[in-house]
């Protein structure tokens, strides 16, 4: 099980890596994604060029979003799947210390509250009877 836990950890990080390199693209090249840019002059800057390589390279605007949609939902996924094992040890997550990298375990620990609104079957946040 704690290689499953850790595989599951790395891929949850790889898919927050990709969707931090995903969304200045998304940002920046489509204002309307980005509320504090709506209507104003942007001039073509370095980064704006950059962006836009990365954006021809990627294929459009269809396939970052595409791209984005599937990153953000196997992550979402990934975390569902890391909450169930991580519930049937407790949720301690101090005795993973040893077994994973100390980069891991300082993801897991910052992670823990989002992990856990991750279980599958429990509608956390909600009062009973609503």
């Amino acid at each position: 099980m704690d290689q499953e836990i850790r595989d599951l950890m790395v891929e949850c990080i790889r898919h927050e890596q990709e969707l931090g390199l995903l969304t200045p693209v998304i940002l920046s090249l489509n204002p309307s994604w980005n509320v504090q840019e709506t209507g104003k002059e942007n001039g073509p800057t370095k980064a704006r060029v950059g962006f836009g390589e990365k954006w021809n390279i990627s294929g459009g605007w269809d396939n970052v979003k595409l791209e984005y949609s599937f990153h953000k939902r196997e992550l979402e996924k990934r975390l569902s799947d890391l909450a169930e094992l991580l519930e049937e040890e407790g949720f301690e997550i101090e005795k993973f210390r040893s077994r994973v990298t100390e980069g891991h375990f300082g993801w897991l620990l910052s992670q823990k509250g989002r992990i856990k609104k991750h279980l599958r079957g429990i509608d956390v946040g909600r009062h009973r009877g609503e």
